[in-house]
């Protein structure tokens, strides 16, 4: 049933897409009753919650990007911080805890329910902005300005030419010896290759960037690590670090795996860890 869901003609994964929008809507006063119930009341409703990613990750999985932040040590109270792809807000909090008064924060994202209601969730908090771009629109940060830059799952929603326009727009307005932290789903040549084939079975060219479905090639994109390091490389940034987390081939992936970048002044802990699918792994 997902091979075929996978392999829909682009008019029917539309179709598809809007009943399911449909009853998202529908499950709106019932989710509205549960925010209510459980304290959650801030939290976006159900079918911004879904644009972002599965539902029930929504809030582990903005807990476990946190806690890895926090980890890093790459926040300073008065910092710019820029999050590209913030969807409804869902890291908007955990930045809001952690900025001091001089502190600001930029959010921008392609889909525009999802800003607006970001601005009305945070019209009282003076440090925030909220920007809706495209995918060739410059980043609405001046240039070096930005302290830090978070993309947690943006770059698995951009094929190559998208993908290299925004490793050149961070170089541009990342300031001098600050980092970015970014998440993908990178595979190795070979027999890691032929393991994410199954996860992601479509591609063109050289088979470096694969995507899960046909009719929409943006909704799950995973690419082939050297090239996506050539591509970091080529807007003249470097990796810091390297933690693997996405291990094709497996029946549930673990995660995505996470990069620190900077413009090659940054002091960042510990040195690129590159691990091969196949090594074995640690308990």
């Amino acid at each position: 049933m997902d091979a075929l869901a996978r392999s829909l003609p682009a008019a029917a994964f539309h179709v598809v897409r809007q009943f399911r929008s449909a009853g998202l809507w529908l499950l709106g006063p019932a989710d509205s009753f549960w925010r209510w119930a459980s304290g959650r009341e801030r939290l976006p409703p159900l079918w911004l919650r879904r644009q972002a990613g599965p539902v029930h990750l929504f809030e582990s999985a903005a807990r476990e990007m946190a806690d890895r932040i926090d980890g890093l040590g790459l926040l300073r109270a008065a910092d710019l911080i820029l999050d590209l792809g913030c969807g409804p807000g869902a890291m908007a909090p955990y930045f809001a805890s952690r900025l001091g008064a001089r502190g600001r924060y930029v959010g921008v994202d392609v889909h525009e329910a999802s800003i607006r209601w970001c601005r009305k969730r945070f019209r009282d908090d003076s440090r925030f902005r909220f920007e809706r771009i495209s995918t060739s629109s410059p980043l609405p940060v001046a240039d070096g300005q930005a302290s830090f830059i978070l993309a947690k799952s943006l770059f698995t929603h951009l094929l190559e030419p998208e993908a290299r326009r925004m490793f050149a727009e961070i170089r541009r307005v990342i300031s001098p010896g600050r980092s970015a932290l970014l998440t993908a789903l990178l595979f190795e040549r070979g027999e890691g290759e032929r393991a994410a084939a199954s996860d992601f079975p479509f591609t063109a060219g050289s088979g470096a960037v694969r995507w899960r479905r046909r009719a929409n090639p943006q909704s799950a994109v995973a690419i082939e690590r050297l090239r996506f390091l050539r591509w970091i490389a080529d807007a003249g940034l470097s990796v810091g670090r390297f933690d693997p987390g996405f291990w094709p081939g497996e029946a549930t992936p673990r995660g995505q795996d996470l990069l620190v970048i900077s413009d090659g002044t940054a002091l960042l802990s510990g040195l690129p860890c590159v691990r091969s699918r196949f090594a074995p792994k640690t308990p």
